[in-house]
């Protein structure tokens, strides 16, 4: 893989952790039903499987370790953080006594403790599950990509906990890219015209309700409706075409630009960014998810005004106080490794 290439991928991880950060103002810092808003229905339509689908394109070389060295860097990578910035944000929280008001289960019980640490960051931990998931998969079929990723996309649908049934399909989307990058360089116009109309049809008719129903046909499947089975199969395969066309969008709209794009400050600011995408995925819990959403509120506000001037503008500058934090954390290594683990 060249720089160039890892600089597209980067400039995308920026974006992507933006469009995290944008949707989560509005889910948090408005009492307003973030299904009704456009702007959050249009972020939520891609921006979680463009994350995986890029996380998959970097698999290849995690899924040729042995074992137990790939089960070692991926629990230190993924999973440790989880465990260590929880511990400790629930520390701060406890500190300036909002844990209760987040979580209401109480008082700083262990009951409180498990809830906070199993919820939190969930992208983290689908993300452990997918390579868990597509690692065995190969080992089973001997290493064979095709027989293997039918196996691990058959078994993942079975395997709800933190969405890993509705990702998986995207970090293998991704790992089937990580071959054909060169086929993608080649035809990237055509890979954006074709996934242009295709995103534009199905955001068109998206219902709101699709991202929020699952529950309820989960439900109705252990009723013994097989009916829902039906709805189940549409709802994937819907969330599934829009996911993967917004992300396949906006992956070849990156590379296109990015033969012409001369700014290189910018460019280089973003490449930063991108790099930091796991600090500032897990900062963010804390200052946005937990902090700000206990002490903002602007339901208040044209909704227009705070959809499209003030949430995008809170969403960057929130990402690079994020960075910053994440930088800072990296520079003093004891601290760093025992957060952020080492893989």
């Amino acid at each position: 893989m060249t720089k160039q290439r890892l600089i597209e991928f980067d400039v995308l991880k920026f974006l992507a952790i933006f469009l995290v950060l944008w949707g989560h103002v509005i889910l948090h810092l408005s009492d307003a039903p973030a299904a009704g808003n456009g702007m959050y229905n249009f972020i939520s339509s891609f921006h979680m499987p463009l994350f995986m689908l890029i996380s998959g394109f970097f698999a290849s070389s995690s899924l040729k370790l042995p074992p137990r060295r790939f089960l070692s860097k991926k629990f230190f990578q993924l999973l440790w953080p989880c465990l260590s910035f929880g511990l400790l944000f629930l520390l701060l929280l406890a500190a300036i006594g909002l844990f209760d008001s987040r979580f209401s289960v109480g008082s700083f019980s262990l009951r409180g403790v498990a809830y906070y640490l199993w919820s939190g960051l969930w992208f983290l931990k689908s993300l452990f599950f997918c390579y868990a998931v597509l690692y065995v998969a190969l080992a089973v079929c001997r290493g064979k990509s095709l027989w293997g990723g039918v196996l691990s996309l058959v078994v993942s649908q079975i395997f709800p906990m933190f969405k890993v049934n509705s990702m998986f399909p995207f970090f293998l989307a991704g790992w089937c890219l990580s071959f054909n990058i060169d086929w993608l360089k080649a035809h990237i116009k055509a890979v954006f015209w074709v996934s242009l109309p295709v995103f534009a049809v199905f955001l068109y008719f998206l219902d709101a309700g699709i991202f929020s129903i699952m529950p309820e046909i989960k439900t109705r499947l252990l009723q013994g409706d097989f009916m829902a089975f039906k709805d189940l199969c549409y709802v994937n395969f819907y969330r599934f075409f829009l996911g993967l066309a917004g992300s396949l969008l906006v992956v070849s709209l990156v590379f296109m630009l990015l033969r012409h794009w001369h700014s290189r400050r910018m460019l280089s600011a973003m490449s930063r960014g991108g790099r930091q995408t796991l600090g500032i995925y897990i900062i963010q819990s804390f200052i946005l998810e937990t902090l700000m959403a206990q002490t903002m509120d602007f339901t208040c506000m044209d909704v227009y005004a705070f959809t499209y001037l003030l949430s995008p503008v809170l969403s960057l500058v929130l990402l690079f106080v994020c960075m910053y934090i994440s930088e800072r954390i990296r520079r003093w290594p004891r601290i760093g490794k025992q957060l952020f683990g080492q893989g």
